[in-house]
């Protein structure tokens, strides 16, 4: 704690993009940074950093529609 303020532990996680990308790559990583912060406990954030995903958003197996 620093002068009462109780400071967050980031975990990154990350996902590149392509014309090939498909949902369940990217389902893989939110999956894996959901458990990865369930483990570490309270306190702990996941952020998952999506790159090119314009290049995800052209792949014929529309990746961008994943549902939960």
């Amino acid at each position: 704690m620093c002068h009462g303020l109780a400071l967050l532990q980031l975990l990154f996680y990350s996902y590149q993009g392509s014309e090939s990308s498909t949902s369940e790559g990217i389902h893989k990583v939110f999956g894996e940074a959901k458990k990865a912060a369930a483990a570490a406990g309270s306190g702990t954030i996941a952020v998952v950093l999506l790159d090119e995903v314009g290049l995800a958003e052209i792949s014929p197996h529309n990746p961008l529609k994943v549902t939960t």
